[in-house]
């Protein structure tokens, strides 16, 4: 891991710290939204406006962390499919989601 220091003006360094720990803060920024307690299922789209990422971010996070994500079997109104995180699911979701889900072996 390497730092990177600026200099914005003589004499004035300034820590513009790792790209590591700038993707590290971007996921889980992102994971927190995801999980966020004002939505059950989010889009990427939302998600992606939320934390100020784009949506390849995103979608990097989400395919990345499938033992954390998971997605829907439905999708939203407009057509675009479902993400939320395992624990989000497991503590929110309505007992015959979780009931139908379990029969069809698949989240609901």
């Amino acid at each position: 891991m390497s730092e990177f220091i600026g200099r914005t003006s003589p004499g004035k360094n300034v820590d513009m710290g790792s790209g590591e720990d700038k993707a590290s803060s971007s996921r889980e920024k992102i994971l927190q939204a995801l999980a966020s307690p004002n939505f059950f299922w989010r889009t990427i789209p939302g998600v992606a406006a939320e934390t100020k990422t784009n949506a390849g971010d995103v979608l990097g996070v989400i395919y990345s962390s499938p033992d954390i994500v998971v997605q829907s079997s439905r999708v939203s109104p407009d057509g675009q499919d479902l993400y939320t995180t395992r624990e989000h699911y497991k503590d929110c979701a309505p007992l015959g989601d979780k009931i139908m889900g379990a029969i069809l072996n698949r989240i609901y």
